[in-house]
């Protein structure tokens, strides 16, 4: 069974070289046909591809300026076949919209989607389809399925056998069969003119714009796949290499939260002899990814594990007498303050609670430190400076962060505030590690578009 899916263009059914332009629209007469056309009669696409293949059914997708050619079409299709096994001829009208390319697509996606379900389909079916017929638009929307959805079709080009052939009118019935009779290609049965089209030229500009849109929507693991089954994308091997090493580093990144390559091997970055800050620094840079990504769940909940870890790490760097390590998390170490002291911070912290509302919340000596205590207890010991500021807005988002984190509730942050948050803790990591030179770091900040940018140079 072989079905063929073809637009319908000027040229066809007959392809004709007439001594002066006919005047497209009118029906030709078999008198003009006589005075004006020329001996050098040959099959236009549809019809050729036709003759080579006989196919059992003919879908014909017929624009608004086509619709007239219906019938020219029809009786070209059915002189070639024996009455006892005449085609399905089936038209479908596609509007005047054949120059854009979306809803061309649109068109033979629909027909595929539906000529291909089980039950439309008893029998295996080899689906053709003309890809020289139609404007450009059409002719790459019969590409662009056939790589996209990876339907099992061919892919038919017709040469025409003479590069000044004009467009063809519709004909009255007497001049379509003098046309057909006078069909050279009826007896230069060898004149195969037909070729299948591989389409590879689309196909890989495909695949390089789907790559480079992964790449700049910062989604490392599909362009990473693409390029794995498709290294051609690529301008050469050296530069392939490299490319798919530095996709795999970003990806291990976001899956397991492996640190950059880059910032793992810059020595300048040690923070009193550990990689605590390359960590730090590293997780920053995955947040602000997955914020310009759009996830806004992950961003959420990330963000206040890091600035917990990042003030935990100032305050037990800096005031190791104020807090302990406890089987459940960070609290005050009340064996080691005076009650004085205690009593001040306690009451410090609850009155910095009232102040942003937290009616409910109640700070004790024997609770576990969290992001709205932590940050008050360097407010308590250094005033309201960077550290406590910088992460104002991780606090201010956090009950909306628990209802995500633990409940099913719609998020209902908006992304100004992610952003505000985002630059918060950019912040936050420059107040906390001060004592590093900025010059060293600051240039990460921009790691991911730079990264892009060199990934996207490659593509051939």
């Amino acid at each position: 069974m072989k079905t063929l899916i073809t637009f319908v263009s000027q040229y066809d059914p007959v392809s004709v070289k007439f001594t002066e332009r006919m005047d497209f629209g009118q029906e030709i007469s078999l008198e003009k046909v006589e005075k004006y056309a020329k001996d050098n009669i040959y099959d236009g696409p549809v019809l050729h591809i036709i003759r080579k293949e006989m196919p059992n059914r003919i879908i014909a997708l017929l624009s608004e300026g086509m619709k007239n050619k219906k019938w020219n079409l029809e009786r070209a299709i059915r002189k070639f076949y024996p009455d006892e096994s005449q085609p399905n001829f089936q038209v479908i009208d596609i509007g005047d919209e054949v120059y854009k390319f979306d809803r061309m697509y649109e068109e033979v996606a629909k027909i595929l989607d539906r000529e291909t379900l089980p039950a439309e389909n008893d029998e295996e079916t080899e689906y053709l389809l003309n890809v020289t017929s139609g404007t450009a638009q059409c002719q790459a929307a019969m590409y662009a399925i056939n790589f996209i959805k990876n339907y099992q079709t061919k892919l038919y080009r017709v040469d025409s056998p003479d590069g000044m052939n004009l467009p063809a009118p519709y004909y009255s019935s007497e001049a379509i069969e003098r046309l057909l009779d006078k069909n050279l290609d009826n007896e230069k049965i060898d004149n195969d003119r037909s070729h299948i089209e591989t389409g590879e030229k689309l196909r890989s500009n495909l695949l390089q714009r789907t790559y480079k849109d992964f790449i700049l929507k910062y989604e490392y693991k599909a362009a990473l796949e693409i390029l794995k089954d498709n290294p051609h994308i690529i301008s050469d091997v050296k530069a392939e290499g490299n490319s798919e090493k530095l996709l795999e580093n970003m990806v291990s990144v976001f899956q397991k939260q492996t640190v950059l390559k880059k910032i793992a091997d810059d020595d300048s970055l040690q923070y009193d002899d550990t990689d605590e800050f390359q960590k730090v620094l590293n997780y920053y840079l995955m947040i602000d990814i997955l914020n310009r990504r759009g996830q806004v769940t992950d961003v959420l909940v990330k963000a206040k594990s890091f600035a917990e870890f990042v003030i935990e790490k100032y305050l037990f760097k800096n005031y190791s007498r104020y807090i302990t390590e406890t089987p459940t998390g960070f609290k005050l170490d009340f064996e080691v303050l005076d009650s004085d002291e205690v009593n001040m911070i306690c009451k410090y912290i609850n009155d910095e609670y009232k102040k942003q509302g937290f009616k409910k919340l109640k700070f004790t000596k024997y609770k576990k430190l969290m992001i709205h205590s932590f940050r008050h207890l360097v407010g308590f010991l250094e005033g309201r400076n960077a550290i406590v500021t910088s992460s104002q807005k991780v606090s201010d988002l956090n009950s909306r962060r628990n209802q995500v984190a633990h409940g099913l509730a719609e998020i209902s942050v908006k992304q100004e505030e992610l952003d505000e948050l985002v630059k918060g803790l950019r912040e936050l990591v420059i107040a906390v590690y001060s004592d590093i030179d900025a010059s060293l770091y600051q240039k990460y900040f921009d790691y991911y578009d730079i990264k892009n940018r060199e990934l996207i140079s490659c593509i051939k």
